[in-house]
């Protein structure tokens, strides 16, 4: 089964923006503005320049972040298994690297982006390759959704609480 490159592009840019409207990410922007216009009195107005620089964000030479997402390969994984599903949390960008830091453009960085309970997208690798692959292996599942959740700050989101209650048991104190 192939992939439209159209809802890549779509997701992608989807993606984009949930980095860019992160809390913690607004906020700090938000308070470097201010700063910035207080040290140097400037009479703009924090706020509308905070706005400026995220809107921006990730669309230079050096921060190109659709670029970066673009050009790893990108496996959508489904599971028709109604028992299970991907869990979401209140940190639904994943990312994980074994060798180096987990930036967005290192190749052996991972990419985890749940897209509903039954599908997510995978992005590994610096191929621009796209695959679709149906999986329900309960045990990959489960362990797939531990990772996720020993991500999150305050918040699980699933199915059922049964299901979230599952995963949260698994994650370590």
């Amino acid at each position: 089964m192939s992939v439209n490159d159209t809802i890549i592009q779509s997701i992608i840019e989807f993606m984009v923006w949930q980095l860019r409207r992160h809390p913690d990410f607004v906020d700090d922007v938000y308070q470097k503005c201010k700063k910035s216009c207080e040290r140097k009195g400037w009479k703009m107005k924090p706020k509308e320049m905070a706005l400026d620089v995220i809107s921006g964000f990730g669309r230079d030479e050096y921060f190109d972040f659709s670029a970066a997402l673009e050009a790893k390969n990108k496996t959508i994984i489904f599971t028709t298994n109604v028992r299970t599903g991907f869990i979401t949390t209140d940190e639904p960008f994943v990312r994980y690297n074994g060798t180096n830091p987990d930036g967005i453009s290192h190749k052996n960085t991972e990419i985890y982006f749940p897209l509903s309970s039954n599908m997510l997208i995978y992005l590994h690798g610096n191929e621009n390759k796209k695959s679709f692959r149906v999986d329900n292996d309960r045990k990959f599942l489960r362990d797939f959704n531990v990772y996720m959740a020993k991500k999150s700050k305050n918040y699980i989101f699933g199915n059922t609480k049964k299901h979230v209650e599952s995963i949260v048991k698994r994650i370590p104190p």
